[in-house]
């Protein structure tokens, strides 16, 4: 699955830069064409980075109880998975056979939990992911809106002879407009992006809408399903959203490095 994500990501990349974006995009050397590749630039390193650091960072993996001494294992459970005692605010993967502190889910497309130590990450990824794809599919929808008028006559010409359309036909149809040569109108590419990218779309920003709405009531996946008393949304939105991205919404989006200097700081 982790390979099957960044195959993705690079594919729609390639697609966007051989096809597409040297046919649309103003001349080199123009502001625009400049700023167009800084945001390419900027939104790839940022869904790549944040992809990485999610699938490879540790979830917060608890780990052997050591030494326990009066009090040490307070308010812990017995694991049936790990045969130790589980602490508060953890959950066992049956998948990593591990309980991981905060644990919202196990997300087979990072090969990993998702818990309190690399959350942040995930929803960046997603994010990142998101408005990657968003900009991806406006550009694509402006190349076929300004070639519209082409289309529709290369398309027309490609079903000049088949038979009146109906379900039984529409396969055939789907072949030979596949099958059919554009002249100076790159289809294929435009027809891939706009179908991968926007089911890609649709899941990467469903997941992350359910991932800010959990995060702002300070929830995860598990505890929403196991309807326990966790909802800490009395503390505030704010507050809880600092608890997985760090100090000042202004930050929240910072790389790793840059946000842990940003929170030194500020403190």
């Amino acid at each position: 699955m982790i390979l099957g994500v960044m195959v993705t990501i690079h594919a729609i990349v390639a697609a966007g830069i051989l096809y597409i974006y040297p046919e649309f995009l103003p001349e080199p050397g123009e502001p625009t064409y400049i700023l167009h590749w800084f945001a390419c630039g900027w939104l790839w390193a940022n869904t790549v980075a944040n992809f990485a650091e999610a699938a490879c960072c540790d979830p917060g993996f608890v780990q052997t109880t050591g030494q326990v001494g009066p009090g040490t294992l307070e308010g812990y459970t017995f694991c049936q998975g790990c045969r130790q005692g589980k602490p508060p605010g953890s959950h066992h993967c049956r998948i990593c056979r591990r309980c991981v502190y905060g644990m919202d889910h196990h997300c087979p497309f990072i090969g990993n939990c998702v818990g309190r130590s690399n959350r942040r990450p995930f929803v960046l990824f997603l994010f990142w992911a998101s408005l990657s794809l968003g900009y991806v599919l406006s550009i694509t929808c402006m190349y076929c809106y300004e070639r519209s008028t082409d289309i529709v006559m290369n398309v027309g010409r490609a079903t000049r002879q088949m038979p009146p359309i109906s379900l039984n036909v529409l396969p055939l149809y789907g072949l030979r407009v596949l099958n059919h040569t554009f002249v100076g109108i790159h289809m294929h590419a435009a027809g891939f992006l706009l179908l991968l990218g926007s089911v890609t779309f649709f899941m990467t920003s469903s997941l992350l809408l359910q991932q800010v709405r959990l995060i702002c009531r300070g929830q995860t996946t598990i505890s929403q399903l196991q309807g326990n008393a966790r909802d800490r949304a009395s503390q505030g939105w704010k507050a809880n959203c600092e608890e997985v991205f760090g100090i000042g919404p202004w930050a929240w989006f910072l790389p790793r490095m840059l946000r842990a200097r940003a929170n030194t700081k500020t403190v």
